[in-house]
């Protein structure tokens, strides 16, 4: 993926892994779903 600008998942195959960093908002996990991605790593600040 690295020097890509634009993903097209018809031809590129996603990450084995995504790594969200979440500080303001609720994570959409139905995004990463979609997306074919098999692993997420959530970090979330709690106060």
């Amino acid at each position: 993926m690295r020097g890509k600008r634009r993903i097209n998942l018809k031809f590129d195959l996603p990450p084995d892994l995504a790594i969200e960093i979440d500080l303001t908002s609720k994570i959409q996990l139905s995004t990463y779903e979609a997306l074919g991605i098999p692993e997420l790593w959530i970090y979330e600040k709690i106060s």
